[in-house]
């Protein structure tokens, strides 16, 4: 998960961090909020919501085949279509925008987020723990899974 303060560390590197931080964050933001909205656009203008459902249910599909995820959503019907992923997509969707509350689709994505770091967290312990002697170029930061596991608790 990629954090945008993550770096503000090196503050003490940069000449005139006053002008240069500010000045890359805004640059930085706009650029991918850019690019972001121009893909979309060009994804909404050369598919079809049905293509589009297509698309993200195929990716699921093809995470099942890999074993990442249950064989149920690698079913396809007798069109070649995912259904039981096109299913998952369109629930989880649907519970996602049908309370239209921003403040809470907001939440629902920080929430989601903080799960994901700690499946993070859990798979690298789990990986230290299976493969002790791996060789690993770089040190992995567990804190940010343990931090939600800690907050969930209180």
């Amino acid at each position: 998960m990629i954090h945008p303060f993550a770096n503000v560390c090196f503050v003490g590197e940069v000449k005139n961090p006053g002008k240069t931080i500010p000045k890359t964050l805004i640059s930085g933001t706009s650029t991918v909020a850019v690019l972001y909205i121009l893909t979309n656009v060009s994804y909404l203008a050369v598919l079809s919501p049905q293509e589009i459902i297509s698309s993200a249910s195929r990716v699921i599909y093809s995470a099942s085949r890999e074993g990442q995820l249950p064989f149920l959503f690698s079913m396809l019907n007798n069109h070649s279509c995912p259904v039981v992923a096109v299913t998952k997509i369109i629930i989880l969707s649907s519970v996602v925008i049908i309370p239209s509350n921003l403040i809470k689709l907001i939440k629902y994505l920080m929430l989601a987020s903080s799960l994901v770091e700690v499946l993070y967290t859990i798979a690298l312990l789990k990986l230290r723990y299976r493969e002790p002697h791996l060789h690993r170029p770089y040190k992995v930061n567990q804190n940010n899974g343990f931090t939600f596991l800690l907050a969930l608790h209180e």
